[in-house]
C-alpha cells in the first residue's frame, strides 16, 4: 500500500468515526473544515479549501457546522494521517497536490458524505489561510519538480514582466535549506507569477541578498528576429530590458537561451513551472 492509498484508507476510517460522533454523515464542507483545522502543524499555516460542484455551486466553510463539537481525537487522527502523507512518502506533498488527492477521494465516496455523491465535485482548490504571502527580492524559494525532486530559486526582481527568479541547477531529493551546498546558478533568470508561493506549494526557505548578486539585477526577455514588424531585431534576435531598452544578441546567446531552436519562453505560469525545471536545467 503506497502513501496515497494509506491516506485514503485513513480517511475512510475517519468518515465512519464521524458518522458515529455526528449521528450521521458529514457534509462536504464539514469534512474539508476538519482537514483545515488539522493542517496547521503540517504546513506553514492552516489550509483553506474551496470546492466547486458540477452545477457550478461554490462550497466553502458553512455557518451551520458540527465540527466544533467533535472530540480532539478526530483532529489528532487527521493530523497524523496528513503528516504521513505529506512528509513520510519520500517527497513532500504540496497543498495543491493534496487538493488533487482529496478531489479523487471525495468523488469516490458514494453515500459517505451527506450532500455530494460520486462525481459531484468538479474542482477543489486550496491556499494557506490568512494573509497572502508576499515574496521580496532576495527571498529564496524551494520549488518541487514534476518528478518529486526539488530545486532552489531566488527572487531577483519584480517588474512589468512579472516575478523574476534566478534558478539553481542543483537537484535535491527534498526541499532544500538556505545552508544547502553546491547551489550552482543557472545562467538566465526566468519570469513567472507568485501564485504557488501564496498557496504554499513553493516554500520560502530564507533570504539571501548574496544569492541575488549571482544573477543580472534586471533580467531581460528575448525576442526572435522579425518579432516586431518594422523593428530591427537583428539576425539572431534581441533582448528587451524591463525599462524598454533593446539589445541585439549574437548566435551564442540565442542558442544558450533557447531562442535559436524555438524552446525559449519568456515567462512560465507558476503552476506549470515544475514540469519544465528538468528541461530548463539541461539548457
Amino acid at each position: 500500500m503506497n502513501s496515497q492509498e494509506r491516506f485514503s484508507a485513513d480517511l475512510k476510517a475517519l468518515l465512519l468515526e464521524l458518522c458515529e460522533q455526528m449521528g450521521g454523515s458529514p457534509t462536504l464542507s464539514e469534512f474539508l473544515e476538519i482537514l483545515e483545522w488539522s493542517s496547521d502543524d503540517i504546513y506553514s499555516g492552516p489550509l483553506k479549501f474551496e470546492a466547486v460542484l458540477a452545477d457550478r455551486i461554490v462550497t466553502s466553510e458553512s455557518n451551520q457546522t458540527r465540527v466544533p463539537e467533535l472530540s480532539d481525537s478526530i483532529f489528532s487522527d487527521v493530523a497524523s494521517a496528513l503528516s504521513v502523507l505529506v512528509n513520510g512518502s519520500g517527497s513532500h506533498v504540496t497543498p495543491q497536490e493534496l487538493a488533487s488527492i482529496l478531489l479523487i477521494f471525495v468523488n469516490d465516496q458514494e453515500g459517505n458524505l451527506l450532500d455530494v455523491t460520486r462525481g459531484d465535485v468538479a474542482s477543489l482548490s486550496v491556499m494557506l489561510a490568512g494573509s497572502v504571502v508576499e515574496v521580496a527580492v532576495g527571498d529564496v524559494l524551494g520549488i518541487p519538480a514534476a518528478d518529486g525532486s526539488w530545486y532552489a530559486a531566488v527572487v531577483v526582481a519584480r517588474n512589468r514582466f512579472g516575478l523574476a527568479l534566478g534558478l539553481f541547477r542543483t537537484r535535491f531529493e527534498m526541499c532544500p535549506s538556505m545552508h544547502s551546498e553546491g547551489l550552482a546558478p543557472h545562467g538566465f533568470p526566468i519570469y513567472t507569477d507568485d501564485a504557488m508561493v501564496s498557496n504554499g506549494s513553493w516554500e520560502v526557505i530564507g533570504h539571501g541578498d548574496a544569492r541575488v548578486a549571482q544573477f543580472p539585477p534586471e533580467p531581460e526577455i528575448y525576442h526572435s528576429p522579425g518579432f516586431w514588424p518594422g523593428v530591427d531585431a537583428g539576425e539572431f534576435g534581441a533582448a528587451e530590458s524591463p525599462s524598454g531598452g533593446i539589445r541585439l544578441i549574437g548566435s551564442e546567446e540565442a542558442c544558450a537561451v533557447g531562442l535559436a531552436d524555438g524552446t525559449y519562453q519568456h515567462s512560465y505560469m507558476s503552476e506549470f513551472l515544475g514540469q519544465s525545471l528538468g528541461a530548463l536545467m539541461d539548457r
